[in-house]
This record gives structure tokens, sequence and C-alpha cells, in this order.
């Protein structure tokens, strides 16, 4: 009798998969519509889609979502096309339904105890906006995908830093840039010019973040380095911290990040003046304590961070 080429365990992880895919998806498409979100912030990478093909300036277009600039590069834009023709809360529930059935195809590679990362308070808040952290997080799993890094360059050079390179992910990631290149040859300048109006801070900058400095102590190891890089960069809260959640080497350290990420929102819906620092305590710091600690301290697990060629 022939052998077949998919097992039970990856029929199982491909259905898990597409479940979980599913009900965010439709989750993330009710919290839209209910809530007049319209496509949430990707409709800033649509917006700027419609204005590339229509031989426009995304960066100079009057009247952009909100008021404010398109903050995404091009590439962002280019990667959005797919998505044009649906009703904008439908484009928002397939997009963030097929980075989370993607993610979690990834993070089930070496045990189903990793789907705990979905209850992470990042994951939801990148749900309810509509974010491309989730996609992220699955390029830092699979290098493959590394052309996705320059749809959001800020937390993705923190992947790109920290993701062995393949050529398949290289090839991607320069071709992608050719292509946005040859549509506006001028594009980064006119990017860079609106990108200095960008809320954003640095987890560093934000006490007690000095301490985070210490992660360069792992600097050789991947989890090490994402974290250092997440540190220097500037970014938002809540949403851009779910890179964090790759760190975790055991389902207790997971257990232990998520519920600092969801004493870090309740703390900052209380004292929103906190901002940065609430991240810094709740999520940065613990997961620093986890990069620092010896692997034999960790009782690691099969691991989410595993690498899928």
């Amino acid at each position: 009798m022939a052998k077949p080429v998919i097992g039970r365990r990856e029929v199982a992880r491909i259905a898990c998969s597409l479940g979980i895919g599913l009900v965010s998806g439709l989750i993330c498409f009710w919290y839209q519509r209910a809530f007049g979100r319209d496509a949430g912030d990707l409709i800033y990478s649509l917006t700027g889609a419609r204005a590339m093909l229509a031989g426009q300036n995304p960066y100079t277009i009057p009247n952009p979502p909100g008021g404010l600039p398109l903050f995404y590069p091009l590439s962002a834009f280019i990667l959005a096309i797919p998505f044009l023709h649906l009703p904008h809360e439908a484009a928002a529930g397939l997009f963030f339904g097929g980075s989370s059935a993607l993610l979690a195809f990834l993070l089930t590679r070496d045990g189903w105890a990793r789907l705990i990362f979905f209850l992470a308070a990042p994951y939801w808040q990148a749900l309810q906006t509509v974010q491309w952290s989730p996609l992220l997080c699955a390029v830092w799993l699979s290098p493959a995908l590394l052309l996705l890094v320059s749809a959001k360059p800020n937390i993705g050079l923190a992947v790109l830093l920290s993701t062995p390179w393949r050529w398949a992910g290289v090839a991607g990631l320069a071709g992608i840039g050719l292509i946005s290149l040859l549509i506006r040859p001028l594009w980064p300048l006119d990017w860079l010019h609106v990108l200095g109006g960008h809320p954003n801070a640095t987890p560093l900058l934000s006490l007690p973040g000095a301490l985070l400095l210490l992660a360069a102590l792992r600097w050789r190891e991947r989890r090490g380095r994402l974290l250092l890089a997440l540190a220097l960069i500037p970014q938002r809260l809540f949403y851009d911290q779910l890179l964090l959640f790759l760190i975790p080497q055991s389902t207790r350290a997971m257990l232990i990040l998520i519920i600092g990420s969801w004493l870090t929102y309740i703390g900052w819906f209380f004292w929103p003046q906190g901002g940065m620092s609430w991240a810094v305590v709740g999520e940065f710091i613990p997961a620093l304590v986890m990069v620092l600690l010896p692997a034999s301290a960790q009782k690691p697990e099969p691991c989410p961070a595993t690498m899928v060629e």
C-alpha cells in the first residue's frame, strides 16, 4: 500500500489552521462592520494601492483616510492589490484570517500547545486594527516569506535582523523592491518625507527600557537579536509587540508573557500616560528574562520559534 503523501497530523494541522483563520477572519469582519472601522488600518494600504494603479503619487493624494499621510511603503500597496475588489470589511477579514491561518499552521509544526499564542493581547489588538504583525511572525518562522517584511519596515527590520536569510526569501524581497522602484522610482523619498509625522515610541527610551540593552548579551541567538532590535525600533502600542511572543520556549513562559500582555493593556487603559512603559514592564522585561535565562533553567519544549525551511 502506498504511503499517503500527507499524514493525518498534517491534515489536522491544515484543518485547525483553516478553522482559526475562518474564526479570526469572521471576528475581524464583524468588528470592522459593527464599529464602523471600514478596513481598519488596512485601508491605508488599499488607498495607496488604488492611487498607485491610477498613476498617482500615493503620498500626496488629497483627503487620505483619517486625514493622515500614508505611512506604509509602496511594497505594502503592491501586496494589498489582491484585496482591492472586495468590500472593505471583507478585505480586512480575509487579510487577517489568512494571516492567522498561516501563522497557526507554522506554530503547530512542533505541537498543539503553541496555539495559546493567539491568547496574547497584542494579537487581539492586531485583529481589531487589522495589522501586518501576525504575518511578520509567520516570516520569522519561515524565512522563505521574507518579502513580507517590506510591508512594515520598522518591526520588519527586527525580523530581518534575526532571521537567517535564504535564497528564496532574499529573492522575493529584492523582487518586490525592484518592482516598487519600477512603478515609482522616487517613492522612498516621498515615503521618508511623510514618515517623520508618524506617532510612535521606542521601548529603549521608555522607563525602564534601558535594561533591554542586556539583550545584547545574547546577540548571537535569534531570540536575543529579535528582542534587542525590537527594543531599539520605534513602534506602536499594542499590536507591534506581538513579535515578542516568538521568544518563550515553554508553555509556562508563554503563559507568563500572555498574562503580562493583558496586565499591560489594563494598566494602560487606566493610566494611558504610562504609554510604552507599560509594555516595557509587562512584556519586554519578561521576554528579556526568558532570553537571559540558560536553556536548562527554562525546560524548553518544542518552540514556536522553530524555523520552517
